[in-house]
């Protein structure tokens, strides 16, 4: 959301809100209310910062917003932007044995934005929308080994018919300092967008709110050793064609829309009450690929793609490759009632009916050996 110039309010409210919030909240609720548009008057922020990393990279930090009004008094544009830049001080010896160096491998990018609009045609309706984006990029590795571990030592596997050890894989190690196979980018980008109606009826207030949240991951973790502990070239003196990163792709879409009654009666009783609907989304695909030995980096990083470019290329480095769909749809009728005893005295209850629907489906893509052959097979047979 950018920087706290930017937020109006945080609101804490106490346990239960199950109620009026879902299950989630039954110990309370914590509201983060931003700044919304000004249709009386221009304004503005910026805040720019620095910093120094030991044994790393320098970083620095922007933030910004400007408030437009566009017809005075009635519609009003706030716009918000963001971009951090963290210093890495981690160093990433890659391929097998290390041959390829990268240094300050997790420097690390965050940017960001939100536009917002705010339509006041009268005193009674208020109409808020928005837009926001933001993109998170690690370049690498987010930790090191002090020690040697991993392929880095001796490593005993157990197979048919007798155990065998691996011998220790060159690499370098130490204080802010790995060797791992494979190298591990990460990035993470965020869409929201979404519309809020309030209409004061004067006895009460309506509030209709629809929104969307789309979320895009892309996530690389290093898996040699386990790879190779079970068989996986150049583990027994097969061909140096590792080592082998796990490749995660998840992308999930969720549609959130509610409508509640808030009252403003003037006797003791009053009362919220609404409907809310939910639909979440999400895909995963997880495949185990081959990565260059010298540079880490796979020559493919999905399956598809790698299919697609099986003609051109040496070898499939698809060891393994599985996915996940869950669609998760429900949705809810509340209500909660307060009635005010006295000055210091108020009694309150409330209910909530939820129904849920939930679609889970599992694939195996590629099963283990199916495009890699094994020299020796694990324990289990493979």
């Amino acid at each position: 959301i950018g920087g706290m110039e930017n937020v109006e309010r945080i609101e804490v409210l106490k346990g239960p809100q199950g109620t009026l919030f879902g299950a989630s909240s039954m110990s309370g609720t914590v509201r983060i209310i931003t700044n919304k548009p000004d249709a009386s008057a221009v304004g503005g922020n910026i805040s720019v910062g620095g910093e120094s990393t030991d044994n790393g990279n320098e970083g620095y930090s922007v933030n910004g917003a400007v408030n437009i009004p566009i017809i005075k008094d009635k519609l009003a544009l706030r716009v918000v932007g963001w971009q951090k830049e963290q210093g890495g001080y981690i160093d990433h010896f890659a391929g097998l044995g290390g041959p390829t160096e990268i240094k300050d491998a997790n420097d690390s990018e965050v940017m960001g934005g939100r536009l917002m609009a705010r339509w006041t045609p009268n005193e009674d309706l208020t109409v808020d929308a928005f837009y926001q984006l933001q993109e998170t990029e690690v370049d690498g590795i987010q930790h090191f080994a002090p020690v040697a571990s991993g392929l880095l030592t001796p490593t005993q596997v157990i197979v048919v018919p007798f155990p065998l050890f691996l011998p220790a894989f060159a690499g370098q190690f130490g204080d802010l300092t790995t060797s791992v196979g494979a190298q591990e980018p990460y990035k993470d980008e965020i869409d929201m967008y979404g519309v809020t109606v309030n209409y004061d009826m004067g006895f009460g207030s309506v509030i209709g709110t629809v929104s969307k949240f789309e979320r895009d991951i892309k996530a690389t973790e290093d898996t040699s050793a386990t790879a190779m502990s079970f068989g996986f070239p150049p583990a027994f003196g097969a061909p140096a064609i590792g080592p082998y990163g796990i490749h995660q792709f998840q992308k999930r879409d969720v549609l959130n829309a509610e409508i509640r009654f808030s009252s403003d009666f003037d006797g003791p009783i009053n009362l919220v009450t609404g409907f809310f609907y939910e639909d979440d989304e999400t895909s995963t695909e997880l495949n185990i690929l081959a990565s260059d030995p010298i540079t880490g980096i796979p020559t493919c990083f999905s399956r598809d793609e790698c299919n697609a470019n099986a003609a051109t290329l040496p070898f499939n480095p698809l060891a393994f490759a599985r996915s996940q769909d869950i669609d998760f749809e429900f949705f809810a009728l509340f209500g909660h009632i307060d009635y005010e005893v006295n000055d210091k005295i108020t009694l309150g209850g409330g209910l909530r009916y939820f129904d849920s629907e939930q679609k889970n489906l599992e694939q195996l893509l590629q099963a283990f050996q199916g495009s890699i052959n094994f020299t020796i097979p694990p324990l289990f047979g493979g």
